[in-house]
């Protein structure tokens, strides 16, 4: 049995490129195939199979798109073949859009026979008309739709709008004009649960509904970071999962607290340098201002001034040396009132006179408050011990106690009032 086909048509269903969005969806993506079939060189009548494939390729190839058609009516060759969804489902538009050349193979066997079909001819290269049922990606813009609200013109209210598990209640725009609109008013004013809010430009200051959080972000994986602020792709700002903040610029505090936790201690730490400024703008009490450090009761315990001076109550360990520099004299004062201030170590305890060895004439002195000297030890010269008054008899002196329990008695050495000269005894005689 021998099979021919000719005067082979192929009609395509059209979409209309004018935009009707009510009815997008009923238009159907197939073509219509028309052929005309002859057995043994006769105009074919009755039932018969057809497949038809599409290949890429005019020999060989791969099979892209193949559909089956059973037992379809041919009176006096003619039939007719819609081409829609192949064997497996696969629309032929899915395959159109994919591939920019195709060539299709018709396939025929009698209706009753369940035998191998038999290639009518060879396969035909689909030309431009099939690929009217899809449009290529880019293909309209802005600049080939017609806007307005004139006839053949498309306005944005014709557009429906789908508002599907979009959160807009019972009265959804229709259009895509009112949806817009809507999602514009939305995006302004963020909504994050009842009483939540995010929003990105307020008109007026916000008031939540309730006590819950205005911005609430719940991470529950145990890693990553629950914000993360860039420019640029460099981060500013990180707040990872535990809490941790990072950030690359300055932070300024416009109110008086840094508090740590309820329990534990508060760090602060650096891989440099960690410096204070105080007044650092130089307009709140120029010169008055000071570094404070307060215990539990609130009692300042250390502080440092603006002018450099230090005080502190308690006792003070240096695990190092306490170097005290400048150009003019240094002071340790102690407490007022009668209380002592006492020097103690638990080893030698030494005052070295001009340790860097670059002077002369220097002293080691006991002094009154108003300055005069009762005892100095010079830096090359023997110890000297001054009046300690202005009347007859404060000469100065030196006493011995004695070893007695009440240690009242002494002997002493004394200058007199008035000397003619230096004398200087040397011992033993």
């Amino acid at each position: 049995m021998t099979y021919t086909k000719i005067g082979l048509v192929v009609n395509i269903v059209l979409f209309c490129l004018f935009i009707f969005p009510a009815n997008a969806a009923d238009v159907p993506h197939a073509i219509n195939y028309q052929g005309k079939l002859y057995d043994s060189g006769g105009p074919a009548n009755g039932t018969y199979d057809f497949q038809v494939a599409l290949y890429d390729a005019s020999t060989g190839g791969t099979e892209l798109w193949v559909k089956t058609f059973d037992d379809v009516n041919v009176n006096y060759g003619l039939f007719t073949l819609v081409l829609d969804n192949s064997d497996g489902g696969t629309n032929i538009s899915q395959v159109l859009t994919q591939n920019t050349n195709l060539w299709i193979e018709v396939r025929v066997r009698p209706g009753s026979s369940t035998g191998s079909y038999t290639v009518l001819g060879n396969r035909e290269k689909l030309l431009a008309s099939p690929w009217a049922i899809t449009i290529a990606d880019d293909a309209i813009n802005e600049d080939k739709i017609d806007w307005g609200t004139g006839s053949g013109q498309v306005s944005a209210d014709d557009v429906p709008f789908s508002a599907d598990d979009a959160g807009w209640g019972a009265s959804p725009p229709t259009d895509v004009d009112a949806g817009l609109e809507d999602l514009v008013n939305r995006v302004s004013t963020l909504e994050s649960g009842t009483g939540n809010y995010v929003q990105l430009s307020p008109t007026s200051a916000q008031n939540d509904a309730d006590a819950t959080s205005s911005i609430w972000i719940n991470k529950t994986a145990a890693s990553g970071n629950l914000m993360e602020l860039e420019v640029s792709t460099t981060d500013r700002f990180v707040v990872d999962h535990s809490g941790n903040v990072s950030m690359a610029g300055d932070l300024t505090v416009s109110g008086n607290d840094i508090s740590g936790g309820s329990s534990g201690q508060l760090y602060i730490r650096s891989n440099g340098s960690v410096r204070i400024d105080l007044d650092d703008d130089q307009t709140t009490d120029p010169g008055s201002e000071s570094f404070k450090i307060a215990n539990g009761s609130n009692n300042i315990v250390f502080e440092v001034t603006e002018g450099g001076n230090v005080s502190a109550k308690g006792n003070a360990d240096f695990n190092g040396n306490l170097t005290l520099s400048g150009s003019e004299a240094r002071t340790i004062l102690g407490p007022g009132g009668d209380y002592a201030l006492n020097i103690q170590s638990n080893g030698s305890l030494n005052f070295d006179i001009d340790h860097d060895a670059n002077q002369t004439s220097l002293t080691f002195s006991f002094t009154k408050q108003n300055g005069t000297n009762l005892f100095v030890i010079p830096q090359d010269n023997t110890p000297m011990v001054y009046p300690y008054g202005t009347s007859s008899g404060n000469t100065g002196g030196i006493r011995f106690r004695e070893l007695a329990a009440n240690g009242n008695n002494y002997v002493g050495l004394k200058a007199p009032d008035n000397l003619g000269s230096n004398y200087m005894y040397t011992l033993p005689p």
